[in-house]
């Protein structure tokens, strides 16, 4: 052997082990000499018989199958042995004649890993061993590699369901959450409608009883949608405080007030991710058949007459929960037929079938409603209106929250 293929021989590691199987024609020795020059351990096997036995209960680094062997057939044994060890990569060769294209390429359809001609030069084998062996290390650690994705893939889809059961027991807490029914008056009709691009909402609205002749209800809108907004919605409907105690009974607070102390009690508790809400708070004076209202940092209500041109209820006010703010007032007083509408900013993204975009859309469609419409039919048209703005093309993971709400007097 020459000095070129003894410094060869010694950068591979001396423990492999080989496992030689069959040998025949007058060169039969001549492998089991490199083998060992290379300071590899090895071992034969006379039968296939033999060689299965070895390969389960020895586990070799390698096989070496000659396939010119009599009693040996390479391509039933090497089907074998990669079947057995598919798991392991063990790495198997084919030692055949000279020129025996049938051999290599037949063996390779059988997946054997490599095929030599007899004699080969000892430097040869040892490089063709080694990048056997890296090869056989690359298989074995990327099946370790999709065995530990396939588990975390397992453990993935495991939390999936988990969340998805949480996130459904969230939504059905936050639906309770809402009106369940709406207040029923002689002289006003009520109707919302929440559609959520995810289980639990950003958005949402409120209504109730103030006293006997007042009812305060609000529109909000928590930065982001999923959980995090979710949470700040709750926040928000327990934070909200509409009267003061007096020594002779108690004040209501107007939506002005109302606003300044929500705005300062989320920026009190310092909530994390510096959250925000936008929210439009009106009070009903059902004698007066009047609104007074106030927004924080909300798109404004829109006041849609019987008779005169449609305009939003302007006032001053920044988002809530950024900065201490004061918060102005509004009123207006309503006529017969006239429609207040409440809405998020998810409604102005939203498309309807007619090809109008959001807000105009919406007004469009509640302008068109018969004025005599009964109280449960006025609901399911104010439902119909919104829904009618998140047609197909306007996909649920590419759409924000939409809320509405509407006030109407009967005319």
């Amino acid at each position: 052997m020459s000095d070129h293929a003894s410094q060869k021989a010694t950068v591979t590691p001396g423990n492999l082990n080989v496992l030689l199987v069959g040998q025949a024609g007058p060169d039969a020795g001549s492998l089991l000499a490199q083998l060992d020059s290379l300071g590899y351990s090895f071992q034969l096997a006379a039968t296939p018989e033999q060689a299965l036995l070895a390969v389960e209960s020895d586990a070799p680094d390698l096989v070496i199958i000659d396939a010119t062997a009599p009693d040996v057939d390479p391509y039933r044994l090497a089907s074998h042995v990669k079947q057995l060890n598919f798991e392991r990569a063990l790495p198997v060769m084919f030692a055949c004649l000279p020129k025996d294209l049938r051999a290599e390429i037949d063996g390779r359809d059988l997946g054997i890993d490599d095929c030599f001609a007899k004699p080969i030069p000892t430097d040869v084998l040892a490089a063709r061993i080694r990048l056997l062996l890296r090869n056989r290390d690359l298989e074995r650690s990327l099946r370790q590699q999709n065995r530990d994705y396939d588990l975390l893939n397992r453990e993935l889809l495991q939390a999936r369901d988990v969340l998805g059961r949480e996130l459904e027991l969230a939504s059905h807490i936050q639906r309770s959450l809402l009106p369940h029914e709406m207040p029923q008056l002689d002289r006003f009709q009520f109707a919302a409608a929440l559609r959520s691009s995810a289980e639990v909402s950003g958005d949402f609205y409120d209504i109730y009883r103030l006293d006997e002749t007042h009812y305060g209800f609000y529109v909000a809108d928590a930065i982001g949608h999923g959980v995090p907004a979710a949470l700040l919605t709750i926040f928000v409907k327990k934070g909200i405080q509409t009267r003061d105690i007096t020594p002779e009974g108690y004040r209501l607070l107007s939506p002005g007030e109302v606003l300044t102390r929500l705005n300062r009690d989320i920026i009190s508790e310092k909530l994390s991710a510096n959250p925000f809400v936008t929210l439009f708070y009106a009070i009903l004076d059902v004698e007066a058949a009047s609104l007074s209202y106030a927004s924080g940092g909300h798109p404004p209500a829109i006041l849609l007459p019987t008779d005169g041109p449609v305009r939003p209820l302007l006032s001053d006010g920044a988002l809530l929960g950024i900065f201490e703010s004061d918060f102005t007032t509004g009123d207006v007083t309503l006529g017969a037929g006239d429609q207040v509408v409440l809405y998020t900013d998810g409604i102005e993204q939203a498309r309807a079938d007619s090809g109008k975009v959001g807000l105009d859309a919406l007004l469009e469609y509640l302008a068109a409603l018969p004025a005599d419409a009964p109280r449960d039919a006025f609901v399911t048209l104010v439902e119909g209106a919104l829904d009618a703005l998140i047609t197909d093309d306007t996909a649920p993971q590419r759409r924000d929250d939409a809320a509405t709400f509407v006030l109407k007097m009967v005319p």
